[in-house]
Order: structure tokens, then C-alpha cells, then sequence
């Protein structure tokens, strides 16, 4: 009989001692499989009986649980995530910071009303102390659609934090879908006054001006970006896209190739310069000079067009 075993039949004949040594087998894997379902089992056999140390124990499986969700959620394992905080809450049902972060995992995977709950159960723990539960309720609405409920949560967490941008932010966003574009200007234009190296900012206030017709402005704050990190592929990508509608071909080649040498996979961005090219009378496939009429055959790579 192995050590484990014996201790099993300890355990199964009540000894809480056993009980608690058998826990910590299966929470770390000595012995046996890790398991921590079985864990909180024998944990729970020692606390009935009145054990305060396998109460200890047991606590230290609740953040287990919420360890391994990270771990999972980190991953891209949405439902093992799930699994885990939902067995963590089973066994301690009143931290708001499970709920918030289960929220988030549904928020992830698209299911906006169980994130809406996860997140209004969080709120009910600490409603004055948890600006970031209140933007992340006033994502999932803004996702939903619900653009009014989503403004007073993103409201909330300005009140809770109003020199933080994050809130402001995402209320821009917000403003943004619902097509209400200067105050989405205002929003994103407050978080830059607080940090004016919000990158987050200066690219949705890009959007909403390339979006509302002002191309030139958008340029400007897509170029501030660039300055903040020059090696964001979609950022070259949105201003060539502001400089194709105005017609600087040239300046838009040269994004739209810096989008690629960044991001070879960046499908939309060789459409884009393929089109540039031809509006040019270049050569769709390389940008080389053409001959002929009918077939405009390339000069320098030879391919009709």
C-alpha cells in the first residue's frame, strides 16, 4: 500500500490530520494527479470537524481555482476560465473581484448578458470603489447596443475616477457607434488633456474625424500614434487610408507599404496599394511602369493588368 493510500484510509476513517495531508496531496500533486476537486473534499471533511487549519487550507484552494482561470483565461480557454471562477465563487461567493473577472471572460467570448450580471453582482459588493466594474458593464451594454445604459456606467466611473481616461475612452467609443461624433471628440480630446500621450485616445479621435470627413485632422492624430509607437501596423494602415481619400497617393503608397513590412499578412493593405497604383497608371502587382494599351503589360514584372 503507497503512502497516499494510506493516508486515504485514514482520511475515509475520519482523522482530520489525514484529511488534511490527503488535501494537500491532490491541491499539489504529490502522489497523485493534481486535483482540486478532491482536495476541497478532504479539506471540508477536516473544517467539519472544527479543524482551523484545514479551513486555512481550504481557503488556499479558492485562490487556486482562480489562479488556474487566469491561467486559462490568459490562454484564450474561455469556458475552463469560466469553470474555474464559477467553482472558486461556488466556494467563497463574495469577492467582487471573481465576478469581475468571470465578467470580462464572458465579455471576451461574446456573451455580453452574463457579463452584464457577473459585473452588476460585483457592483453590489462595492458600488463606490470599483470604477473598472462600471466601464467593463458600460462595454458590454455599449456591445449590446445599449448606448444609454452603457453612457451612465462609463458616467459612474468618471465620477469614481475623473483623472483617469480609460472611462473617458470608452465613452467615446460609445458616443462613436451611436454616431454622436463631437462628443466623442470631447471624450477622447478630455483624455488627452489628462495624459497626452494616450495613444488609445489620439487613434479613436482619428476614427471619428476620418469618419465625419476630416481627413486632415485624422491624419494628424493617426501621425501622433505613429510617434508614440512606430510599430503599429494598423495605425499606417488607417492614415494611408486618409491619405487615398484625399488623393496623396504618393504618401498613401508609402503607408500602406510600411503597413506591410510591419504585418506581411495585412491582406486589406496590399488591396489598398494595388489600387493606389492603378489609379496612377502603374503596375497593380509592383507598381512598375506598364506598356501597351489593352494588355498593359508591366515593364518590370512582366504580369498583365
Amino acid at each position: 500500500m503507497t503512502q497516499t493510500e494510506e493516508l486515504e484510509e485514514l482520511a475515509k476513517q475520519g482523522q482530520v490530520k489525514a484529511q488534511i495531508q490527503l488535501g494537500r496531496c491532490y491541491a499539489n500533486g504529490i502522489g497523485v494527479a493534481e486535483d482540486y476537486d478532491k482536495a476541497e473534499e478532504w479539506f471540508r471533511a477536516a473544517a467539519d470537524q472544527g479543524d482551523a487549519e484545514a479551513k486555512q487550507e481550504y481557503d488556499v484552494i479558492v485562490v487556486k481555482y482562480f489562479v488556474r482561470a487566469l491561467e486559462h483565461d490568459t490562454k484564450g480557454d474561455y469556458d475552463q476560465a469560466i469553470a474555474d471562477y464559477t467553482k472558486a465563487i461556488s466556494l467563497d461567493p463574495n469577492h467582487s473581484l471573481m465576478y469581475y473577472n468571470r465578467g470580462f471572460v464572458y465579455y471576451n467570448k461574446g456573451d455580453y448578458d452574463q457579463a452584464i450580471d457577473d459585473f452588476t453582482k460585483a457592483i453590489g459588493f462595492d458600488p463606490k470603489n470599483i470604477m473598472y466594474v462600471y466601464t467593463g458593464r458600460g462595454l458590454a451594454y455599449c456591445n449590446k447596443g445599449d448606448y444609454d445604459q452603457a453612457m451612465d456606467d462609463f458616467a459612474k466611473a468618471i465620477s469614481l475616477d475623473p483623472n483617469g481616461t480609460y472611462a473617458y475612452n470608452c465613452r467615446g467609443i460609445a458616443y462613436y457607434k451611436k454616431g454622436d461624433y463631437d462628443q466623442a471628440i470631447a471624450d477622447f480630446a478630455k483624455s488627452i488633456s489628462i495624459d497626452p500621450n494616450d495613444i488609445s485616445a489620439y487613434n479613436g479621435r482619428g476614427a471619428v474625424y476620418g469618419n465625419k470627413g476630416d481627413y486632415d485632422l485624422a491624419i494628424d492624430d493617426y501621425t501622433k500614434v505613429i510617434d508614440l509607437n512606430p510599430n503599429d501596423a494598423e495605425v499606417y494602415y488607417n492614415r494611408g487610408l486618409m491619405r487615398k481619400i484625399k488623393g496623396d497617393y504618393d504618401q498613401a503608397i508609402e503607408d500602406f507599404t510600411k503597413t506591410i513590412g510591419l504585418d506581411p499578412n495585412y491582406e486589406a493593405a496590399y488591396t489598398h496599394r494595388s489600387s493606389v497604383w492603378a489609379a496612377l497608371g502603374l503596375c497593380r502587382h509592383c507598381g512598375g511602369g506598364v506598356d501597351g494599351i489593352v494588355t498593359k503589360k508591366c515593364k518590370s514584372c512582366g504580369k498583365d493588368n
